[in-house]
C-alpha cells in the first residue's frame, strides 16, 4: 500500500511499485485509501471523493480497483494490517541504481508520474476555468508564478536534510520582464510564515497571492 506522508514521497512510492510491476508482471503498488490530500489525515472526513485516494484527482493508472477489491474484503474491518491482505504487498526495491530511475528526474520516472497525473475531467476543467477568470480580472496578457517554499521539519530529515532558502533565492529565478510586469502575481505556497513575511518585507512591490490560514514558524513544525 501506498503512505500518506508528502505528496514527493507518496508518488515516489507509486512509481517504484509502478515501475517494479511493468518490470515482473505483478499488482502495482496500490493505495491504502484514505489519502491524505483527498480526506483529512486524523479522522477520514471531508472527503474529496468517495475512494478517498488518487481517483479523485487523477485517471486510475491501473485496472485492478481498490485495495479492498483486490484483497476481496476490508482489512480494517477484520482488525488486520493491509500488508497481511494476501497478495498486496509489495518489496521494496533495494538497489540504489533501480530506485534512482523511479525518481522524477529519471527517463522513466517522470513518464511514470506523467502517467499517474493524468487530471480527471472535473479537475481539468476546474483549472481551465481559473485561467480564464484569471486573465479576465487582470488582462488578457497576465500571468503568474508560483513559488514552493518548504521549510518547517525539512532540516531535520538526516540523508535528506534541506537547509532553508530565503525568498530572494526565489524571486531570483524569475525572470525579469515578469518582475517588471504589473500584471505579474506570484503565488507563494509555503508551511513557513517567516516566508509570507519575507515577501512582503524585502519585495512590497510584488503582487503576492497566498492563501490564508495557519503556518508553522521556521522549525517550529519539526
Amino acid at each position: 500500500p501506498m503512505w500518506s506522508s508528502g505528496w514527493s514521497a507518496d508518488f515516489l512510492n507509486v512509481q517504484e511499485g509502478l515501475i517494479d510491476a511493468t518490470n515482473n508482471f505483478h499488482v502495482p503498488l496500490v493505495m491504502a485509501a484514505p489519502w491524505h490530500y483527498a480526506a483529512v489525515k486524523k479522522d477520514n472526513i471531508n472527503r474529496t471523493c468517495s475512494q478517498a485516494d488518487l481517483t479523485c484527482y487523477f485517471l486510475p493508472y491501473h485496472s485492478c480497483g481498490s485495495l479492498d477489491d483486490i484483497c476481496g474484503f476490508t482489512p480494517r474491518e477484520f482488525g488486520m494490517t493491509i500488508e497481511e491482505c494476501t497478495g498486496t504487498k509489495v518489496e521494496r526495491i533495494t538497489t540504489e541504481k533501480i530506485l534512482d530511475q523511479v525518481e522524477i528526474w529519471h527517463e522513466r520516472g517522470y513518464y511514470a508520474y506523467q502517467f499517474m497525473t493524468r487530471k480527471q475531467l472535473w479537475l481539468r476543467r476546474a483549472v481551465f476555468d481559473f485561467k480564464h477568470k484569471f486573465r479576465m480580472k487582470h488582462g488578457p496578457e497576465s500571468d503568474c508564478s508560483v513559488l514552493h517554499v518548504r521549510r518547517a521539519d525539512i532540516i531535520f530529515h538526516e540523508q535528506h536534510a534541506r537547509k532553508y532558502h530565503p525568498i530572494a533565492d526565489y524571486v531570483k529565478l524569475i525572470p525579469k520582464e515578469k518582475l517588471n510586469d504589473p500584471n505579474h502575481t506570484i503565488f507563494l505556497l509555503t508551511d513557513d510564515d517567516n516566508a509570507v513575511n519575507e515577501a512582503h518585507e524585502f519585495y512590497p512591490n510584488l503582487r503576492w497571492k497566498y492563501i490564508d490560514r495557519p503556518r508553522h514558524s521556521g522549525s517550529s513544525g519539526g
